[in-house]
This record gives structure tokens, sequence and C-alpha cells, in this order.
């Protein structure tokens, strides 16, 4: 009996040992701030409109402490990404151009990976969408990013319209149809050559002014020169190179989040295991760390700037390490 033991605590020691020589990745999902624009029954946050002095957004400081851990994460052979969530990220266009250019002036930007969880509501329509290229296209420019949306279809592929990438068909999403076909998503408000107001026909409601088809058309082709559009061209590049995309990933229906109102409607991880052993960290606006836990409540690990990730992510890897040596065992 002793000498199975001792095997087995061997087996055990040599399984960690396995473990610490193996890189894995840590996701660190950034909320940025605590608002959205939707309160969605599944929000693992329960996030939902809020007024400007209640709106909480990721400083400088934050972001400044976030690399550093990110440093930290890569000479411990880790690789790292980060998902820049909410609230809902672009609810604040001015915020989000600010926070990202603070990522592009750390020198460890190029060597973390960037997603970005959206409900897509800049799709809405073509100024939204000009004042996102705007915001994100020279950050954009210099390094990929993935998207998703579990909340809108607006960024969803499209079931027409294939493209053939390397050999086969894949669908392109409505993100990327938008920025090459903006005619087809949206309407143009054509504005009068004479006093700039709105046109809603060939004929000018406050001036009179009556216009050819051609100068019509000419006037909707203006419209379409709102500030950021300029950046729009970007964003189509890095799309068509593979560098800005919308991830294909879904969660299952019953997995799309385990906190907040999600307990409450019945919605989330409601039959697994308490913690799987994924090095995943929830940052608040302030630097605080969170891990989620499957029976609906945030579990507090301490703050960015203390540290306490390393035990966080070393018990993470030993867990997974066991899981892949004893499957089914809980």
């Amino acid at each position: 009996m002793k000498a199975d033991l001792q095997a087995k605590v061997s087996d055990i020691r040599n399984l960690f040992e396995a473990a610490e020589e193996e890189q894995g990745e840590v996701a660190l999902n950034l909320r940025l701030t605590n608002a959205c624009g939707f309160a969605c029954a599944h929000c693992m946050f329960s996030s939902h409109p809020l007024s400007k002095a209640r709106e909480k957004w990721m400083s400088n400081a934050d972001i400044d402490s976030i690399m550093a851990l990110a440093g930290e994460l890569e000479q411990a052979g880790y690789s790292v990404c980060l998902n820049l969530i909410g609230g809902e990220p672009t609810k604040d266009l001015q915020q989000f151009s600010r926070i990202l250019n603070c990522f592009s002036n750390h020198s460890a930007c190029g060597r973390v990976n960037f997603e970005m969880t959206t409900n897509g509501w800049f799709l809405r329509s073509w100024e939204s969408l000009c004042k996102f290229a705007a915001a994100a296209g020279q950050f954009i420019r210099e390094r990929e990013m993935g998207i998703r949306s579990y909340v809108e279809k607006r960024l969803m592929f499209e079931d027409t319209n294939l493209r053939d990438c390397d050999g086969g068909e894949r669908k392109i999403s409505r993100l990327e149809s938008a920025l090459e076909c903006p005619f087809d998503h949206y309407e143009f408000q054509a504005a009068c050559p004479e006093c700039e107001a709105a046109l809603p026909g060939m004929v000018c409601s406050k001036c009179g002014l009556e216009l050819s088809e051609d100068d019509y058309a000419e006037a909707q082709d203006k419209g379409c020169a709102a500030p950021g559009h300029e950046w729009i061209a970007e964003l189509l590049k890095a799309a068509k190179e593979g560098r800005f995309y919308v991830d294909r990933r879904s969660p299952g229906e019953a997995k799309i989040s385990p906190v907040g109102r999600a307990a409450k409607n019945g919605i989330g991880y409601q039959a697994c295991e308490c913690w799987d052993g994924r090095a995943i960290f929830t940052i608040e606006p302030g630097g605080d760390l969170q891990g989620v836990c499957c029976t609906g409540g945030h579990v507090p690990i301490g703050n960015v700037r203390d540290g306490a990730w390393q035990l966080y992510a070393l018990a993470s890897l030993y867990i997974r390490a066991i899981k892949q040596r004893y499957p089914g065992k809980t």
C-alpha cells in the first residue's frame, strides 16, 4: 500500500514538473467599462445603460499594469491573449480610442494577441461605423484582432456571398460586407448643395432646388464622407488580409454565461465542474482580478498590481495537467 502511494505521489510530482515545462495561454478578459447600451438577460456581468457619472472606464494606469502583467506572464512561459470586453467596449468610441492608443504605446503590445467581444452596435449606421474605423484603424493597421458578438447578429456570417479562401469557400461576415459595399447596407443621406438641408428626394423641401438624377446621386455619394470614413479602407484591407475578422466560434445555448442575470434566467453553466483549470482572468476598471465560478459568483483573486495572478496561474496549470492525466474525474 505504501509503495502504491509513493508511486502515485511520484506520478503527480512528475505530472507537475511536466506541466511547468508546458507553455500555455493565459486569457485576460479586460472589462474596459461597466456600462453597456443594452441590458441582456444572458449578460455575464449584468451590464446595462448607466448615467455618465456612474460609468467606469479603464485608466491608462490600469493598462500600464496590465501590460506589465502580460510581460511577467510572457517571461514565465505563457502566451497572453487580451480580450477587450465590457459592458460594451465601443459604447464611448472616444474612450475606446484612448485605450487602444495606450495599448499601442507599449513595447509588449506586439507580443500579445487581441480579441474583442462586442454587441456590434457600431454597425447600426454608416456614421457609427466610420467613427469605429477612426477609433480602431491605427491599432488594427499594426496587428491582428478578432472580434465576436454573442448578442447581436450584426457581425455574424452571411449565408450567401461565398469567397475563395486557400482553395476553399468561406462565408464573409456582415462587417466585411458592410465595409466593402456600404451602399448595400446603408441609406446615405443626401444634402442640398445650395442650403445643405437634408434631401428626402430630388427636390429640396427647404429652398426648392430641383436636382437631376446625376446631381442627386452625387449628393448621396458625398454622404459617404462621414468623419472617419478614410479609415474604412484600412479596416477592409485588414479584413482581406485576415488580420481583422469575425471569430466564428460561438458558445452553446446553455453555456452563454455563468453569472449575472443569467443565473436568474436559467441560462449559463448549469452542469459543469466549478473550475476546469483554464487560466482565465477578468480584470475590472481599477485593476481588480476575478475568476468566474459556475455557481454564478465572481471569485475575487486580488489586484493586477499585487502579483496574485502567479498562484492562480500555477493552480490552473496543475488542474489542467491532472485533468489530462485522469480524464472524466472530478
